[in-house]
Formats: C-alpha cells, sequence, structure tokens
C-alpha cells in the first residue's frame, strides 16, 4: 500500500510550529496555571480532595539551605492525606567569581502525613538541582544540573484545619543517588482551606 505524503501549502503549520507561536504559547501556559489552581470536583465520599492547599518556607531540607514550598493534597482518609510538593530553594547566592547567580534546587515530591494535631509524617522526593562551579580555566563559570533523592521523618503540629503549622523533620538525602547525607529541616507555613 502507497500512502502519499500530504503536500505542504504555504501558510500550513505543523504541530511543532504552531505550538511555536507566542499566543498559543501563553494560551497553553494560562490553561496550565488555572488548571493546577483549580480545585478539582470529585463526590462528597470521594477519597480524591483538593484541600488542602499549604504554602511554608522551609530552612535547610531538601530545598537547601532555605526553600519556599506549596504542597496540595489529593488524598483525604479521615487523619491520613497524602500531599504532592513542589518548591524552589537555594543553596549559594553568589557564583565563585562573587556574582549573583544562584544555585537553585527545586524539591518535588509526596508527603504523607498521619494525625489531627499531631501529626507524624513520612515522604520521598527529589531534588533536581543548577549548581553553579568555576571552570577549570577561572575565566568562566559552568552549571551542571543533577538530580537527588531525598526522604522525610518528621513531625508536625497543627492546631487547627486552617491556619498556620510547624514542622520539624530528619530530612537524609542520597546526593546523585549514591552519597548518602544526613540532613534536618524546619518549616514554618499556613494552610489554606
Amino acid at each position: 500500500m502507497i500512502v502519499k505524503e500530504p503536500t505542504k501549502k504555504p501558510g500550513n503549520l505543523n504541530k511543532y510550529q504552531l505550538y511555536n507561536k507566542p499566543k498559543i504559547k501563553h494560551f497553553v501556559c494560562l490553561a496550565f496555571i488555572l488548571w493546577f489552581q483549580s480545585p478539582l470536583v470529585f463526590s462528597q465520599n470521594s477519597i480524591f480532595t483538593s484541600q488542602p492547599q499549604i504554602i511554608y518556607l522551609e530552612a535547610l531540607g531538601a530545598g537547601g539551605y532555605g526553600s519556599a514550598n506549596y504542597e496540595i493534597s489529593f488524598i483525604s482518609i479521615k487523619n491520613f492525606q497524602v500531599n504532592a510538593r513542589g518548591g524552589i530553594g537555594a543553596y549559594r547566592i553568589t557564583d565563585p567569581n562573587s556574582a549573583f547567580n544562584p544555585d537553585l534546587l527545586f524539591p518535588i515530591g509526596l508527603h504523607a502525613t498521619y494525625g489531627h494535631q499531631h501529626k507524624a509524617e513520612a515522604a520521598a522526593g527529589n531534588t533536581f538541582s543548577r549548581i553553579v562551579y568555576a571552570s577549570e580555566s577561572g575565566s568562566e563559570n559552568q552549571a551542571t544540573y543533577a538530580s537527588h533523592l531525598y526522604f522525610y521523618l518528621a513531625y508536625r503540629y497543627q492546631k487547627k484545619p486552617k491556619g498556620l503549622f510547624f514542622r520539624v523533620a530528619y530530612t537524609p538525602i542520597l546526593e546523585y543517588y549514591t552519597a548518602y547525607k544526613h540532613w534536618a529541616g524546619f518549616s514554618l507555613g499556613y494552610i489554606l482551606k
């Protein structure tokens, strides 16, 4: 069977050319942001939920020396919750030449909590990093990109279902998936309903 390739007419765009149009890019980005921010609609008896949403700052932890994070709960059964986490953190703010060029870390993972006011928390995830090093010649900096595995064993205190919470955690990191590093984290945040 012979299949004829469609002839290209001037003005016809393939899917890659269509996506690269600025209006389409903005529409796709806006649609993704709205989808991520909008609450999911499920029945009242479902275990899937979009609440609560949590924003917090973390000292140390999976995001380096400090990070800003967002969690959204997607499974909730009585006192048990599973949250998806995303964040951005930094390791160093300046590069080897003392110019502003931060080392960026992006922790992404799943966190499970159990309890009412006093919660036990366990988590695992990945931290993607962009670290800036001096080149061998010393004239230019080089950025390296890597992935690291993290774990959490934590205690979380939240007096009410909505409002402030505090967390202290043991957060070991498996750097480059080979070197085990002991680490800790302290979080302070706000739970939205």
